[in-house]
């Protein structure tokens, strides 16, 4: 099984043979060179990924659409843990709205000053895939330990039926699609920590929050220097 894509002569498929220095799509290269070609083992695994990311959302719908709706009613039933962290303050909605707004904008500054092509609603439209998927991947991942997460497909299908043209607008879009989602599911898998050892919840999410600036803004100068050191492809 091999993930990589072939041209019609059987070689490595050329991508940039067929963009622009811009970064945006040759169609007139494109013509001359080649479509490119899948390996029948992956076009399988691409075919099963559209059918579990529409196979997730019928199978909560259906065994815990309830359940869901009894939660966001307040009627939720509570475990032994959720009873005991009731006697401690909640953490205030007004923090994750900020981190949410501060992530956001910050989304839509990136693909300003990098010019990837992607247009501010593409953003907002990134965030709002996720944002359907993340209960239901949660709740998947949740009982069987099993990463349902397969919203990549999904995203490279509407991005690059809405941007056509532009690969780069595609894939931003597909990373901010997919990655909500797995960094989403992620934090509950650590808050659930939070819950088990029966902690305040204020101090544990002021402490992740930040604990998590060294450690993430290092990678994010080492990616900011690569990006502005990086040479342009030779073009074959």
């Amino acid at each position: 099984m091999t993930a990589d894509v072939y041209d019609n002569t059987g070689l490595a498929y050329n991508v940039t043979r067929i963009m622009n220095a811009d970064g945006t799509f040759n169609a007139q290269e494109y013509a001359n060179y080649s479509p490119p070609f899948l390996g029948a083992s992956f076009a399988f695994v691409y075919g099963l990924s559209f059918a579990s990311i529409t196979a997730v959302l019928i199978h909560v719908f259906l065994f815990h659409g309830t359940e869901i709706r009894d939660v966001f009613r307040g009627r939720g039933k509570l475990d032994i843990h959720a009873r005991l962290m009731r006697g401690y303050k909640g953490t205030p909605w007004y923090w994750y709205a900020a981190i949410t707004v501060i992530v956001l904008v910050l989304a839509i500054v990136m693909v300003e000053v990098y010019k990837v092509n992607l247009p501010v609603y593409g953003v907002f439209l990134a965030f709002a895939i996720p944002a359907v998927y993340m209960i239901p991947c949660g709740i998947i991942e949740g009982i069987t330990n099993v990463n349902v997460n397969q919203i990549n497909v999904l995203a490279e299908f509407i991005g690059g039926y809405m941007f056509h043209g532009t690969p780069l607008a595609n894939m931003v879009f597909k990373i901010l699609s997919q990655d909500v989602v797995g960094q989403g599911v992620g934090l509950c898998q650590v808050y659930s920590t939070n819950v088990e050892t029966n902690s305040a919840p204020v101090i544990f999410r002021a402490g992740h929050e930040i604990g998590t600036l060294p450690q993430d803004c290092p990678k994010v100068v080492v990616l900011c220097a690569g990006f502005c050191n990086r040479k342009s492809p030779t073009r074959a």
